[in-house]
C-alpha cells in the first residue's frame, strides 16, 4: 500500500510539473497570438499604404500624359504661328521683288532708247 501511495504521489507531482508546462505553452501561444495580431495590423497599414502609393502614382500618370498632349499641342500651334509668319515675310520678299523687278525693267527700257 505504501509503495502504491508513493507510486500515486509520484504520478501527482508529475501530473503537477506537466499542469505546469501547459501553462507556460499556453502563455507562450498567447504571446504568440498577440505578435501574430499585431503583425497583421502592421501588414494591414503597410497595404493601406502601398494603395496610397498606387493612387498617387496613378494621378502622376495621368498629369504627365496630359502634359505631354499639352505640349504637343503647344508645339503645333506655335508651328503653325511660325508658318504663318514665315508666309507673310515671303509674300513681303515677293513683293517687293516683283516691284524692284518692274524699276529694272522700266530702267532698262530707258536705257535702250
Amino acid at each position: 500500500m505504501e509503495q502504491a501511495l508513493k507510486q500515486i504521489m509520484l504520478e501527482l507531482k508529475e501530473l503537477k510539473q506537466g499542469q505546469g508546462l501547459l501553462v507556460e505553452m499556453n502563455e507562450r501561444l498567447k504571446k504568440v497570438e498577440g505578435n501574430v495580431a499585431h503583425l497583421e495590423g502592421s501588414l494591414n497599414r503597410v497595404k493601406d499604404k502601398v494603395e496610397s502609393v498606387d493612387g498617387t502614382v496613378r494621378k502622376i500618370e495621368s498629369t504627365v500624359n496630359r502634359i505631354e498632349v499639352s505640349q504637343t499641342e503647344d508645339v503645333v500651334g506655335m508651328l503653325k504661328i511660325s508658318k504663318k509668319n514665315t508666309e507673310l515675310e515671303t509674300d513681303y520678299i515677293n513683293s517687293r521683288l516683283t516691284q524692284m523687278d518692274k524699276r529694272i525693267f522700266q530702267l532698262e527700257k530707258r536705257v535702250e532708247y
